[in-house]
């Protein structure tokens, strides 16, 4: 990449992280409070079906089948003859790895934060009034921020669009349902799931390079962007 397509690059990241602060400073600002009070009132039975759909952002669902399915995956590769499964049996795996690493460390990111900023969840508020913020957060009811099922959720369907780009809108999609139901259960505010998602953007973003620097799964264009590579790459 040349100096100018880095600066531009960087300038890119820059603004992104200004915009992210600064949406999550008005949201605290302006929007949290009157979340939690507006999702106290809500019936039932919608928040009922809003916790199943939270479950969207629980990452043991796509942890664990992950783990799971590389070494599989990994030992077909090897025990297979045949040159163009394999290198299908090959793209599967470095897909699993991919998948697997931006889930789970942007979630590791997001678990050490939750601990460091020790924020109240909706809860404290609407029983003690308690919006603070109370570090270390070793309390589940004090790991508000950022959102741990909005960092898994963003995470999985921005790795998995960018393997298979046809797929965005429709992941794009799920994350905004999961992230509306994680502020109708009463779980979080709204700039926790912006932080959480946030985080979820940049280490995806930063592991689509590592990957493409090494020449998996992406390739980068002319234009300094990334494309999935296709088989016969």
């Amino acid at each position: 990449m040349s100096s100018s397509a880095q600066r531009e690059e960087l300038r890119r990241w820059l603004l992104a992280a200004v915009v992210a602060l600064l949406l999550t400073a008005l949201s605290i600002a302006f929007l949290d409070r009157p979340s939690a009070y507006w999702a106290r009132d809500l019936g039932p039975a919608f928040v009922a079906s809003c916790n199943s759909l939270s479950q969207l952002g629980n990452a043991a669902w796509y942890l664990v089948p992950l783990a799971l399915a590389m070494p599989l995956i990994h030992f077909a590769h090897t025990r297979s003859a045949d040159p163009a499964r394999k290198m299908r049996l090959r793209w599967l795996f470095w897909a699993a790895v991919f998948l697997f690493v931006a889930i789970a460390a942007s979630g590791l990111l997001t678990d050490l934060l939750k601990l460091l900023f020790g924020r109240a969840r909706p809860v404290l508020l609407l029983r003690t009034g308690d919006f603070g913020w109370h570090p270390p957060g070793l309390t589940a009811k004090l790991r508000s921020f950022p959102s741990g099922h909005a960092n898994t959720v963003t995470a999985m369907a921005l790795a998995l669009g960018m393997l298979v780009p046809r797929l965005r809108t429709a992941l794009m999609a799920l994350v905004a349902l999961s992230l509306f139901s994680r502020i109708a259960v009463g779980a979080h505010y709204p700039s926790d799931l912006i932080a959480g998602a946030a985080i979820a953007f940049a280490t995806t973003f930063l592991l689509r390079e590592v990957f493409a620097r090494r020449g998996l799964l992406f390739r980068r264009t002319e234009d300094g962007g990334f494309v999935p590579k296709r088989l016969a790459d």
